[in-house]
């Protein structure tokens, strides 16, 4: 990601994620910056809109953190939440949702004082992989169970292989995966990842859920570390 400024290391009382998120921080006088999180798919119907209001409810109802939902592609999903017909913008459970939106208006979200956008990328295009790499927070979603990995194998392949990239810049994550599945990935790749559980009710999430939103966040520390400092 983008390795900027001075890191502000945690507080060493926290004791998860969540309770860091609530330290404030009197005396802190940094300037406002949106922090992005991108989520994409190694192919359709991988979770990504479920993830991706996962992680909107996590940081809005947990974290008390003022977030935008983009959907930066054309599924209409976010259009059949928020139940009416190619709204521009809608509010639900305490989240900003914009469906279908493009690039130019995710710049200028970024600008209107959201402490994190969470974007849905859905498959990513020629149009906007700049855009995902882009984000502070990049996240990848696929299936890594043997009879169905082959599309995220490839997606890793050509990523991974054919860019100067590493995972401290993407994380990869392995949808409805059992740790034995994961440990095969990790082991053909040399790459790690992380198992998603399933996600019941994306807006009512189960500890699992939780759990599973702090481990992920805590992989990019420089992410996390600008989430903490309450600026």
């Amino acid at each position: 990601m983008h390795h900027k400024g001075k890191i502000i290391f945690f507080q060493k009382t926290a004791k998860s994620v969540r309770e860091v998120f609530t330290i404030k921080h009197k005396h802190s006088i940094q300037t406002h910056r949106t922090i992005t999180i991108g989520i994409c798919g190694s192919s359709h119907r991988t979770g990504v809109t479920t993830v991706a209001l996962a992680f909107s409810t996590f940081l809005s109802s947990g974290t008390h953190k003022w977030v935008g939902c983009v959907e930066l592609n054309n599924s209409g999903a976010f259009s059949a939440i928020g139940g009416q017909s190619n709204p521009a913008s809608f509010r639900k459970c305490g989240i900003d949702f914009f469906p279908a939106a493009t690039l130019s208006a995710m710049d200028r979200l970024q600008h209107e004082k959201y402490d994190v956008l969470v974007i849905d990328f859905g498959v990513l295009t020629r149009h906007t992989f700049s855009a995902f790499r882009q984000c502070d927070l990049c996240l990848v979603l696929g299936y890594v169970n043997p009879w169905n990995s082959q599309i995220y194998r490839n997606w890793v392949d050509h990523v991974f292989h054919s860019n100067d990239y590493n995972q401290s810049e993407i994380i990869l994550l392995g949808n409805l995966s059992n740790l034995g599945d994961i440990r095969h990935f990790q082991h053909d790749y040399g790459l790690r990842a992380i198992a998603v559980p399933f996600v019941e009710n994306p807006f009512q999430l189960s500890s699992g859920n939780w759990k599973f939103i702090e481990r992920t966040l805590e992989r990019n520390q420089y992410t996390t570390k600008l989430l903490f400092s309450g600026r």
